[in-house]
């Protein structure tokens, strides 16, 4: 029995609406009739409400409201502003949804809510219109301020309605279409220049009220924006680097303050990690812009700091904020690593110290091993131990330091003696002290390097395998010594490898495939590599009429070896050794046309032998 009534109601107004709407020309005297139609709707609607029946009053409610939107749009020709008349139709829908909550009608405050929520994205998108289209300063900040005091209508209707209860469809949507509304305001209409210190302005107040009122999702809308600001930030200031160093401070210290705020505001919530997260990029990329220019090296040690300062944040943080403290440093971990494929590593930088001249990626190199080392001695607190990434990380650490350490050698030491600086490494990695102090796959790290310096020096003196002159005085120095030092290293690893820890040394799968393969046949993998290697260095660069004598020497130095070290193998394959020379001296020797070089062989087999002997006899209880 109602719905005719209501129908007829609904088209009289509409009827009336629609003819203002056509037939006035003047946009004045068209929103004006609108305006007064709109009245005269919502006194009819006041009087049903006092003694007319309730959907008669609800009517003209949503007839007056129509009316007065449509007077607002009417008004476009003479506004010309978008954002500003976009501004007047969000305020009157949330005054009509001020009026809704107050009248406690279900439809119309539903009604009135979406109406506020189609506003707010009208007002953002008119906002964004004009960030792309207008140039005028005047204008982007009127824009600017609109969107501001736009977005603080919302929040504080946001308040009203959360202390008064009312229920609503999607509570959090206003507070996020707040956020929305001041990250397009003060992070992307205003001007260039004053946007990072309006941001800081204007979010961190929204940021204030947030935390203090707590409506439904202003602070993840605000905590939004502030990302939003610094994303814009970074990508202005990318675009039109270089940049001076005080305007470039200007726009970074405000963004700089405002992620602060959010960390400090957020209390070990996701806000802290978006807090700490943008704040550290700040300092990185403000690091980058500043120090580059004073020298390509310096943004890569700023880094490495960082690192090592987030790392120590870590044990002051709380919460969630651990997690992102240590990805924080890893950040920088991996942003010095790129540093130094591109920059460092390449860079022939030298830096003076009084009358010491050194080559800068020497002292950064040193500074990487000094910051892995923080990170693998680094006492981790509770809340830092409690994670599952830090197992996973810490040890990462060691493994940083010894490709530092590897690093330095290459770069540092020159190709004829890499083999002996390989060989010493080798040898203080499988230190027992060493190993003690850091962990028992520091051995397989000594046995990969053992292989590194077997390999570098097959290819130092391995004739025609490498491009420095395997002839001259200084390869010949660097062969010999690095040939004691692996020597040494068969010495040592003999007595200290500790076999059982080495089959599962932990960490990546490879080292626990190399320890248990080293473990298993420790001769096989360690120490015949040596010997065929020093073998083919003494075929490779030397006088190959000596070679025999040079192959016997070999042979008795590997049973003096198993003698020393009481490893039976070692005396076998010297003896097949010695049996191979002296067919080799009776086949090849006897048929050299240098009647004085055969002699000279002849007698220094003999003598070899006969020390060999001599040594059998006398050390014969070491043979049991």
């Amino acid at each position: 029995l109602q719905a005719l009534p209501v129908a007829l109601l609904l088209s009289l107004w509409g009827g009336l609406g629609l003819a203002l709407l056509l037939y006035p020309r003047e946009a004045a005297t068209r929103a004006t009739a609108l305006a007064l139609s709109a009245a005269v709707a919502l006194l009819l609607g006041r009087n049903a409400r006092r003694h007319g029946p309730r959907w008669l009053a609800m009517g003209d409610a949503l007839v007056g409201q129509t009316l007065v939107l449509t007077a607002l749009l009417s008004l476009a020709p003479l506004i010309a502003d978008g954002p500003l008349l976009a501004g007047v139709v969000l305020l009157e829908c949330l005054l009509f949804l001020g009026l809704a909550v107050r009248e406690d009608s279900g439809p119309l405050r539903r009604i009135g809510w979406w109406l506020c929520v189609a506003a707010s994205l009208l007002l953002a998108i008119t906002g964004l219109v004009a960030a792309l289209l207008s140039r005028d300063p005047v204008a982007q900040l009127q824009a600017g301020a609109v969107l501001t005091v736009g977005a603080a209508l919302t929040a504080g209707m946001q308040v009203l309605l959360q202390r008064r209860g009312v229920p609503l469809p999607l509570p959090p949507l206003l507070g996020w279409l707040a956020g929305g509304l001041i990250a397009v305001g003060p992070a992307l209409v205003v001007p260039e220049d004053r946007r990072s210190f309006l941001s800081l302005v204007v979010m961190g107040a929204f940021l204030v009220a947030a935390r203090r009122w707590r409506p439904p999702g202003l602070l993840l809308g605000v905590s939004a924006a502030i990302g939003a600001a610094h994303g814009f930030g970074w990508l202005a200031l990318l675009v039109q680097a270089p940049w001076p160093a005080m305007a470039l401070l200007a726009r970074l210290l405000p963004l700089g303050l405002l992620a602060i705020l959010l960390m400090l505001s957020g209390g070990g919530s996701r806000q802290q990690c978006l807090g700490l997260g943008l704040l550290g990029v700040d300092v990185g990329l403000g690091t980058l812009w500043l120090l580059e220019p004073i020298s390509p090296l310096l943004p890569g040690v700023a880094w490495l700091l960082l690192a090592a300062a987030a790392l120590a944040a870590t044990q002051r943080l709380r919460g969630a904020a651990v997690r992102a403290g240590l990805v924080l440093s890893l950040v920088y971990l991996a942003g010095f690593g790129v540093a130094y494929l591109l920059v460092i590593g390449p860079s022939q930088e030298l830096v003076t110290l009084g009358a010491l001249q050194l080559r800068g990626r020497w002292l950064v190199e040193l500074l990487a091993i000094a910051v892995c080392l923080h990170g693998w001695f680094f006492r981790a607190g509770a809340e830092l131990a409690r994670l599952r990434i830090w197992p996973l990380v810490q040890p990462c650490y060691l493994e940083g330091a010894l490709l530092g350490v590897g690093l330095t050698l290459q770069g540092q030491i020159s190709a004829p003696w890499r083999p002996v600086a390989w060989s010493l490494l080798a040898l203080v990695l499988v230190c027992p002290a060493l190993v003690r102090l850091f962990a028992i796959r520091l051995q397989v790290y000594g046995v990969g390097v053992y292989w590194l310096s077997v390999l570098a020096l097959m290819h130092t003196l391995g004739g025609g395998l490498s491009s420095f002159p395997p002839v001259s005085g200084a390869a010949q120095a660097a062969g010999v010594v690095a040939i004691a030092l692996q020597t040494a290293f068969v010495v040592a690893s003999h007595r200290w490898l500790d076999l059982q820890r080495l089959a599962q040394p932990g960490g990546w799968p490879l080292l626990v495939w190399i320890g248990a393969r080293v473990a298993q046949r420790r001769n096989l993998w360690l120490y015949y590599p040596l010997f065929v290697a020093v073998a083919f260095v003494l075929a490779s660069g030397y006088d190959r009429a000596l070679l025999t004598f040079l192959w016997t020497g070999e042979a008795f130095a590997i049973y003096l070896l198993g003698v020393v070290l009481r490893e039976p193998q070692f005396r076998l394959v010297a003896l097949v050794g010695l049996g191979g020379c002296l067919l080799r001296l009776l086949a090849i020797d006897m048929d050299q046309a240098d009647l004085g070089l055969r002699g000279l062989v002849f007698i220094g087999v003999g003598l070899l032998l006969l020390a060999l002997n001599a040594i059998v006899h006398r050390l014969r209880s070491r043979f049991s």
